[in-house]
């Protein structure tokens, strides 16, 4: 592998290696480590994640269709996972459960099943706007348009 793949791939490794939680560290504590941890590098591979579901519908169209299932799939899987994260990292897990639905708008588009994925991310915005400040939930829609305008 080489390029600008590998190189992603090797500073991910590298951050992950910053980023350890020592063993050493209270339950309490390793909990919002590992969740804090999980959902940076989560957010940092999402643009990796537009870019493959961008370039999978434009050049694999006959994958297409099972691709939207697997995702949507995925999403019903994943769409209440917020609620096993720590309260203080919350919104920043509704956050990436919406954007994760953004995308399958967009991979969906002009099929059934945008439809659901738009309205578990409308949803997934009314529960993130209701754990958030007006200012926050506004700087997280900012956000949002940024990454989903890649």
């Amino acid at each position: 592998m080489m390029g600008p793949l590998r190189d992603r791939a090797v500073a991910a490794i590298e951050l992950r290696e910053i980023h350890a939680i020592p063993n050493d560290v209270a339950d309490e504590e390793w909990t919002f480590l590992h969740h804090r941890v999980s959902l940076a590098f989560e957010l940092r591979h999402f643009v990796d994640e537009i870019l493959a579901e961008s370039c999978l519908r434009a050049q694999y169209p006959a994958y297409l269709d099972a691709r939207i299932a697997y995702y949507l799939s995925m999403r019903r899987g994943s769409i209440n996972a917020w609620q096993q994260t720590v309260p203080t990292l919350q919104p920043t897990a509704i956050f990436l459960e919406v954007l994760k639905n953004e995308l399958g708008v967009r991979l969906a588009d002009g099929h059934p099943e945008a439809a659901e994925f738009a309205a578990n991310s409308e949803a997934l915005q009314r529960e993130l706007r209701a754990q958030c400040s007006e200012d926050e939930y506004r700087r997280w829609q900012t956000m949002k348009d940024r990454l989903m305008g890649v």
